[in-house]
């Protein structure tokens, strides 16, 4: 892995509506669970559904985050995305040794293994345009790159 060079690239955002569908249906059951193991019997009805009705907005505003913070680049080069604590990182097309998919309700990972660095690269797979993502994708790597056979 290297610093990636300067070469601009196409630029694609994460899913601002995925996100969101992850965020409310994470938070909803989370926030009865803990509601109702909180207060037990005693529950005020009126503060449940404001609460509640809370996790909208505050899902459409970490959607948003989650959406500028995040973008992913490809280039000739390689591509430009993230490690799992948001910190960017790039991978050359012809570093990439293995990769690996973790999912999450809504949000597809690839994970990019590099032969010379043991810094893992998180590549999003919920673009806002996955047409032209995944054909930016078979556009760029190279033949043989273990990344095609994860395009589905």
């Amino acid at each position: 892995m290297t610093n990636g060079g300067t070469s601009s690239g196409e630029v694609f955002r994460p899913s601002a509506a995925r996100l969101f569908l992850f965020y409310v249906l994470l938070s909803l059951p989370l926030f009865i669970c803990v509601s109702v193991l909180w207060k037990g019997a005693g529950l005020n009805w009126s503060a449940m559904l404001a609460g509640a009705g809370s996790i909208v907005p505050s899902s459409i505003i970490a959607a948003g985050i989650m959406n500028q913070l995040f973008p992913v680049r490809l280039t000739t080069a390689g591509i430009h995305a993230h490690s799992i604590w948001g910190l960017p990182r790039f991978i050359r097309w012809q570093d990439i040794q293995s990769v690996r998919k973790f999912n999450l309700p809504f949000l597809p990972w690839l994970r990019l293994y590099s032969a010379d660095s043991p810094a893992t690269v998180w590549l999003s797979m919920f673009p806002s345009s996955p047409a032209k993502f995944k054909l930016e994708l078979q556009k760029l790597a190279p033949p043989g790159n273990p990344i095609l056979s994860h395009l589905d």
